[in-house]
């Protein structure tokens, strides 16, 4: 009926970079087709000829799954490229997330997908796929809403990594726009007339 709502928390600076650090955050698991993330970036000559171009996975999941990642990105020869932070919380998670080039969530299916919202809220555009509800990225432009496939995430990510300096910028102006209409400190009444036709 509405959308999920967030406190809006306290905006980081981000520290200055050259580096484009991409960031999955999130549960490691088969739907999250971070394994589709992680060959697209293999494929992709620009990552990996970029010394400035990385990868965060952040979060846990099974032993096996995650030794099937991280082999996966040993295959692929991209363990200096490709990073496991683990499960990160509070402000050092914050902090990451402010400090993050772009996030990327390319799951194949999500109900909504909060860490959109908590990349958005320190102004850190998304690419999110179309498994997941957030159309509004495109609209807003606030970032992209693609198809999970391998070759789709890897022209994604080959756009996002040429964007000039302006280009880039106005992205993150428009990620926090969109994250502050998410502000549940102004949606309260939204509940309220749900919770009402009961």
């Amino acid at each position: 009926e509405i959308p999920n709502f967030i406190e809006i928390p306290l905006l980081i600076e981000r520290e200055l970079s050259e580096k484009k650090e991409l960031l999955y955050l999130g549960r490691l698991h088969p739907i999250k087709a971070i394994d589709q993330l992680i060959l697209a970036l293999a494929q992709s000559e620009i990552f990996n000829k970029d010394s400035n171009s990385y990868l965060n996975i952040a979060g846990v999941g099974t032993i096996e799954y995650t030794d099937y990642l991280k082999s996966l990105v040993c295959k692929n020869k991209l363990e200096n490229k490709v990073s496991f932070l683990g499960q990160i919380e509070g402000l050092e998670k914050q902090r990451v997330i402010a400090n993050s080039y772009f996030c990327i969530l390319p799951s194949y299916s999500e109900n909504f997908g909060n860490v959109v919202l908590e990349a958005l809220a320190q102004s850190t555009p998304v690419i999110a796929s179309k498994g997941c509800p957030w159309k509004i990225l495109e609209e807003e432009n606030a970032g992209f809403w693609i198809e999970n496939d391998v070759l789709s995430l890897k022209n994604q990510i080959e756009f996002i990594l040429n964007l000039n300096q302006n280009s880039y910028l106005e992205f993150r102006k428009k990620a926090y726009l969109l994250a502050s209409k998410y502000d549940i400190k102004h949606n309260n009444e939204k509940w309220t007339e749900i919770y009402s036709q009961f």
